[in-house]
């Protein structure tokens, strides 16, 4: 997820269009596709085997939908001699929407390529399930019923690195740490919201331009990626001031940078990495058998709490939510998006994990991607009784050694960005890595496609990640 979530926000601009050909993933070999990435269903598709000097060598090579086994008889696998310059051409093809993804390997060496083929019309694996807004409705309920007992506390100094407090709270830093500086002009808060029963506490840090007046500024959350660490007090300050993700500076914002799991801020790294190895270890599928239990819950419902936060603030010019995330903080923007429908007005989804949960499971099977809540192995059960508990239509009865009842198992579906993103009205920008394994290109579309036709979206390919 690291290498997802370094992608820069700033592509997002861009509208699906054709691109350079994908790049391998070491210096020299290297896979190309079409010079068109997008194409039809049916259409051949030619990706070229590129490595300098290693004219006459024998190189093994994969084609897949998107990391899944093609369906047979197509030719999916082979070998190819590379010739004088180094070069070899394969093609493929795919006769129903996905991705066609080719992998090339010689010893250590692994390159990737891929076509998106007919990437509007890829659908999701499963329907929304009936109860799906009253589930939602229901905990959203409960969770306004709660007092939010929030607390703003001033940050006045930050350490070297300008990332985070130095000691706890802005107002327990010491004399020595008063030596570092907030960025001028900036007023900067560590903001604690208490815990609740769905453990959608907010741990976050809070900017806005100093001397702000009431109603002048938009509101942007930032919500992170995969992993275990603190808030970026950096991000929010830069967004605060104007900086955005890239070089093009945008509007001054009332910005707010949260760690996906309520924990605190600015401890030592080896805080988080305790934390990463023990209680949050894989947290990814803590509780997926229940929804009522699922980590995820609290995760979402704890962007709820941090709307509430921001729209709370006399800065708040009213109208202007939006939110930014890059792979699992794509999940939580499209979450957010479908969850605060009525208060988010634009969203940003950059390879979004979270996307087709269930994709295993369409008629024809492809792949899920992070965070594969629906597709590892539960305690007590194989992996087929699983995928048989949430296959629709499904003839047979459970097997008695299966520990979960049929609809406990099929609740991850309450945590699928592709309904998430059905329920969404706000403007979006997305973007998509055609040789991503982590967050899968066909699982992205799937979401993205499910989109109401009336919404102003737009995508972005990107063919070297």
């Amino acid at each position: 997820m690291v290498a997802s979530a370094a992608r820069r926000l700033g592509y997002l601009g861009q509208h699906v269009r054709l691109v350079r050909p994908a790049a391998g993933l070491t210096s020299d070999l290297s896979v190309k596709g079409s010079e068109e990435i997008v194409s039809k269903k049916g259409e051949l598709a030619s990706f070229l085997i590129a490595w300098p000097g290693h004219g006459g060598e024998t190189v093994t090579w994969k084609l897949t939908k998107d990391g899944h086994p093609l369906e047979k008889p197509a030719r999916g696998e082979g070998t190819a001699v590379l010739d004088a310059t180094g070069r070899a051409q394969i093609a493929g093809r795919l006769d129903e929407p996905g991705c066609l993804r080719c992998e090339v390997r010689s010893g250590d060496a692994v390159a990737l390529g891929g076509v998106a083929v007919s990437p509007h019309e890829i659908l999701s694996s499963l329907p929304v399930p009936p109860d799906f807004d009253s589930f939602w409705a229901a905990k959203k309920a409960e969770l306004a019923a709660m007092p939010a007992n929030t607390r703003l506390h001033p940050i006045h100094a930050v350490d070297g690195s300008g990332k985070h407090t130095a000691a706890g709270t802005g107002d327990l830093l010491g004399p020595e740490e008063r030596k570092a500086v907030l960025a001028p002009g900036i007023d900067a808060f560590e903001v604690q919201v208490a815990d609740s029963l769905f453990g959608a506490g907010v741990s976050a840090y809070l900017a806005r331009p100093a001397g702000a007046k009431p109603r002048s500024l938009p509101a942007v959350l930032l919500v992170h990626g995969a992993g275990v660490y603190t808030s970026d007090l950096q991000s929010a300050m830069r967004w605060a001031g104007g900086g955005g993700p890239g070089e093009d500076r945008g509007p001054p914002a009332l910005a707010m940078d949260m760690n996906a799991h309520g924990i605190p801020n600015g401890k030592a790294e080896s805080f988080y990495q305790n934390l990463a190895a023990g209680e949050l270890a894989d947290y990814r599928i803590h509780g997926r058998e229940d929804r009522d239990k699922c980590y995820f819950l609290g995760m979402l419902l704890r962007l709820v709490r941090a709307i509430d936060v921001l729209t709370i603030q006399p800065e708040w010019d009213g109208r202007t939510v939006a939110v930014f995330g890059v792979s699992q903080g794509g999940l939580q923007a499209i979450a957010a998006a479908g969850l605060n429908a009525d208060r988010v007005t634009f969203f940003a989804a950059g390879v979004p994990a979270g996307c087709d949960h269930t994709g295993h499971l369409a008629t024809s099977p492809r792949t899920c991607g992070w965070p594969q809540i629906a597709r590892q192995p539960h305690a007590g059960a194989d992996q087929p009784a699983v995928d048989e508990a949430v296959r629709p239509n499904r003839r047979s009865p459970l097997p008695h050694s299966f520990p979960h009842r049929e609809d406990a198992v099929a609740q991850v579906r309450y945590f699928d960005c592709v309904n998430f993103a059905s329920r969404a009205t706000a403007p979006s920008q997305w973007s998509v890595g055609l040789i991503d394994t982590v967050c899968p290109p066909t699982s992205v579309f799937a979401a993205y496609n499910a989109l109401p036709l009336s919404n102003q979206k737009a995508m972005h390919l990107d063919a070297w990640a």
